[in-house]
């Protein structure tokens, strides 16, 4: 199965800045919203859906069995399996493991493994994303412009 992956509205190739936008230049950037929309740039998004993908009934989990290394030996859903990977005592062969059986799933072709697998990322790329715009340059001269 192919998948076509837009670039997010957050990033604009045409920008001086090599496309990124700061967030308050991407709220500006938004169309006002219609009843029913929630609100929310690319990331909140995602974490939202892997969210909705990890609660209630059937939700993405995996064997903890199977993956070993210290997961519990029974089904642990991603979102309890993410705030095990965080841990400090999560040693580098569970987080390779793990990631090795969610990049297996991603790449079988179901969407909610590959929303799966950005979510179980959500931390670091929150992080980066973070970086990313208090780096900015353009974010910097326009901050303090504003103040």
């Amino acid at each position: 199965m192919h998948m076509v992956w837009r670039i997010p509205d957050a990033i604009d190739p045409s920008r001086p800045s090599g496309g990124v936008m700061c967030n308050h230049q991407i709220d500006d950037q938004r169309p006002s919203q219609t009843a029913g929309e929630r609100p929310g740039n690319a990331l909140t998004v995602a974490e939202r859906s892997f969210q909705m993908l990890t609660t209630g009934p059937g939700p993405l989990a995996v064997n903890g069995s199977a993956i070993g290394h210290g997961l519990p030996a029974r089904t642990v859903d991603l979102r309890e399996l993410r705030s095990l990977l965080l841990e400090k005592s999560a040693s580098d062969d569970l987080k390779d493991a793990a990631w090795r059986e969610l990049v297996h799933r991603a790449r079988s072709g179901d969407p909610a493994w590959v929303v799966g697998c950005v979510g179980m990322a959500m931390p670091g790329l929150k992080s980066t994303a973070a970086r990313v715009i208090r780096s900015s340059p353009l974010c910097q001269a326009q901050v303090g412009q504003e103040g």
